[in-house]
């Protein structure tokens, strides 16, 4: 749920996935033009090749993010054509259980690896060993909130009030929440590496183009600039598919208890003071709505300061994304701007990451003399 990533996907059609993906390539190319079946092809093998390549990577966290990729949030119409027939579900799950009992995967592994077994491999997820990777979340980061949403999660769906008060309690005890919504701090290299050897292929190259300009919003200056490089910006938007598709964790059933339950309120207001000093928007966001929901019904003065901080840190969220809105789609599909805000996300967090991305605009407008153009520093106010 990357609501605040203002780039433009070029490319990109998300599919629900089938039991055979070979068959839904078939199925969606049918009536197609010979040089675009072709080009879905060429991708698919691409696809193919990029998943074994980080598959076989000798870290393991690099490793499991190729995993990622074959998940159907990541499948679009260039679906993996021929994976499906080398490896079952099963052998990949084995290669997971392997890498979580050898202690291969940081917290950032474990993150992926639970997300993967828990939402997407619906039919072996009895073979997952998610017990395990809890387990090991807890020995590496036994103060992050965040190993208790899955937990919670399950708790919920099974019914299990003894087992969720329980976890509740524990998760109120944790000092801090990191929930692992970006990629790899080496993920781009890797498919820069990757691509050395594995070019585009010329008939996807082709079909890049052409659907480039079917494109609006892109001025003609910006579209002749990726047109001359179009490899690159293709490769580009690759790199912004993985960030793209990485799944938000499971709030939902965290939230709905906390404001449906009022028994459990003093855990539940000890988690949202935590989730509302995280440095990731939506989970501070979230902090104050349980926060605010629990006092509004508890204690009407309380309530009023909690809601008055809860609107402010929503205004200047609000703010810095109108702003950012101002600029077009070719300030946005810019390769400079997504190095900088990566590593800005990466490292300080999805509001830092807005915030300069809104002042790396705000201060190309002021050169470009638009004198009108609001200063992101006041999106915060006093």
């Amino acid at each position: 749920m990357k609501i605040f990533i203002l780039t433009l996907l070029l490319f990109s059609t998300t599919a629900v996935l089938p039991q055979s993906l070979k068959g839904m390539i078939d199925t969606a190319v049918s009536q197609e033009s010979q040089g675009t079946q072709d080009a879905y092809y060429q991708k698919s093998k691409w696809n193919d090749g990029l998943a074994e390549y980080l598959i076989e990577h000798s870290n393991a966290d690099i490793s499991i993010t190729g995993y990622q990729y074959l998940l159907p949030t990541y499948t679009n119409i260039f679906v993996h054509s021929e994976l499906e027939e080398k490896w079952s579900s099963q052998d990949m799950v084995n290669d997971i259980n392997r890498m979580i009992k050898l202690d291969q995967l940081s917290p950032f592994g474990l993150s992926i690896a639970i997300a993967i077994c828990n939402e997407h491999f619906e039919i072996t997820k009895s073979h997952c060993d998610i017990d395990l990777i809890i387990r090991k979340q807890n020995e590496l980061e036994p103060d992050n909130a965040y190993i208790y949403l899955y937990p919670i999660q399950k708790s919920v769906k099974e019914n299990d009030l003894k087992e969720l008060k329980y976890l509740l309690k524990q998760m109120a005890k944790t000092k801090y929440i990191e929930i692992y919504n970006y990629t790899h701090e080496n993920l781009d290299s890797n498919i820069d590496d990757y691509y050395q050897t594995h070019p585009f292929g010329s008939d996807f190259i082709k079909y890049g183009k052409n659907e480039l300009n079917n494109l609006k919003g892109f001025s003609d200056q910006k579209k002749q600039e990726i047109l001359d490089d179009i490899e690159t910006y293709l490769l580009y938007d690759e790199k912004i598919s993985f960030q793209l598709a990485i799944e938000f964790p499971p709030f939902k059933q965290l939230v709905d208890t906390c404001k449906g339950t009022l028994s459990y309120q003093e855990s539940c207001l000890s988690i949202a003071n935590i989730l509302m000093h995280n440095k990731d928007i939506i989970s501070v966001l979230i902090g104050h709505a349980i926060k605010t929901d629990i006092l509004k019904k508890t204690n009407q003065e309380k309530y009023l300061v909690a809601e008055a901080a809860h609107q402010k840190y929503r205004k200047a969220y609000e703010c810095l994304s109108a702003i950012n809105l101002l600029a077009n789609s070719d300030e946005h599909f810019n390769l400079e701007l997504y190095e900088i805000i990566s590593k800005e996300q990466r490292n300080n967090g999805s509001l830092a990451f807005l915030t300069k991305q809104t002042k790396l605009y705000y201060l190309k407008e002021l050169k470009l003399g638009n004198t009108q153009i609001m200063n992101p520093k006041d999106c915060f106010g006093n």
